[in-house]
Formats: structure tokens, C-alpha cells, sequence
């Protein structure tokens, strides 16, 4: 399928954070082939798209994690619930039962499915796929600030058998150390990066800004 959102994340012991920034799958990429992430992965592939966007916003992107929506249910599965508070009531579409569901304002704890489809559907709908991004990000930090104690071999082995990944066990090895250290410090350390733009004609292009913190954060 056609992806539709791409997420960058990064671990940065120095500063003690992670990083999250979530594109639109029409984020307008320049460089050997000027097109969009989504026209990218279709025409090369994740591999494609990691050493373009790298070399657009300047940026080391050292690997990726490509996965569909069984996949993604398994990933958020192996970690646990997403507990987030809604500020107000919102209907999404439950694509596996192909019904409307609503979840009400307050207190919602989310897993893997219906994290996806609360990304997904605003897409459907042609909503502000900025919007949808944010949301991804927003998520995908309370993901990691939630659950970030428990990745430890064990996790790490079922998150990358999970998908389809360029990463290894070595890769976690390496960081494994720095993640502990952030799960010890009790803190948050998951941050959202802001991502702004502009839409044209279907393409959305980043601010200058925007790169400029992309830059500074990855």
C-alpha cells in the first residue's frame, strides 16, 4: 500500500531526549529526484526515501522501520496501551469492523488499532494531513514517555521482528545503555518536533523553519 505519514525519531543521550517529527506522505522532497515521500517510496522504495530526505534536510538518518497495519497493531501491542487525554469528543472510522466509533472527551486508553485509526481516518476524510502528522507525533511521544522502562533484549527482538526494518540487535545494543538512562532519570523525555508548511495543488512544502528545527533536533 501507499504510506501514507513518515516519522522520524531520534535518541539523543546529550541531550537526554528523543526527538519525534511525523511528514505528510506529500512532503515535497528535492534532490536527484524532486517528488514527494509517498512518489519516493513508490519509485525506490525506504531505502530511496532514507537517502533522500537525508540529504534534503540535511540530516543522518542511520535506518527505518517500514510497517503496515497489522504491523503497526503488533509494534503498539508488544509495548502496551497509549494513554492520552482527548480535549474533545472524536469520531473515527474502525476500519477492521468498517464502523464509526466515537470516543469520548477525557481519559482514553488506546491500543494499537485504534491508534491507527485515529491517524488514518482524518486522511481519508481529506482533513489537514499537518494535522494528522501531529497527531501521529503526539502519540508516538506518549508511546515512548509511557512504555520507555520496559525496552529492554526482549522488546527490542519482538519490535524488530515485528517489521520490516534495516535495524539490527547491534543497533539497539548500542543505545541500549543511553535508553536506560533516560527510563532511570523518571522524567519525560520525548518531545514533539513542530513541523509547519504550506499546501499546494495536493503537495505540502516545509517552511524554512521547519527545516531549520529538523535540522537541530535530528
Amino acid at each position: 500500500q501507499a504510506p501514507f505519514l513518515f516519522t522520524l525519531v531520534r535518541l539523543n543521550p546529550v541531550k537526554g531526549e528523543v526527538a519525534v517529527a511525523s511528514l505528510p506522505a506529500s512532503t515535497q522532497i528535492t534532490g536527484d529526484r524532486t517528488d514527494s515521500l509517498a512518489g519516493l517510496f513508490g519509485y525506490a522504495g525506504a531505502g530511496y526515501v532514507v537517502s533522500a530526505l537525508s540529504s534534503d534536510l540535511n540530516i543522518p538518518i542511520q535506518g527505518y522501520i517500514l510497517y503496515n497495519y497489522r504491523e503497526f497493531i503488533q509494534i503498539v501491542d508488544i509495548l502496551g496501551l497509549v494513554e492520552m487525554e482527548l480535549e474533545e469528543d472524536m469520531v473515527l472510522y474502525d476500519g477492521e469492523n468498517q464502523r464509526e466509533v466515537r470516543l469520548e472527551k477525557g481519559t482514553q486508553r488506546l491500543d494499537g488499532s485504534r491508534i491507527f485509526d485515529m491517524i488514518q481516518y482524518g486522511q481519508s476524510q481529506q482533513e489537514d494531513p499537518l494535522e494528522q502528522a501531529q497527531l501521529a507525533s503526539q502519540l508516538t511521544v506518549q508511546l515512548i514517555n509511557q512504555h520507555l522502562a520496559q525496552w529492554d533484549l526482549d522488546t527490542a527482538t519482538g519490535l524488530l521482528n515485528a517489521a520490516e526494518t534495516s535495524l539490527s540487535l547491534v543497533d539497539f545494543q548500542q543505545r541500549q545503555e543511553a535508553l536506560k538512562g533516560l527510563a532511570d532519570s523518571g522524567g519525560q523525555p520525548a518531545r514533539t518536533v513542530p513541523v509547519n508548511g504550506q499546501v499546494y495543488q495536493k503537495s505540502f512544502v516545509l517552511s524554512d523553519n521547519t527545516r531549520t528545527l529538523l535540522a537541530a533536533a535530528f
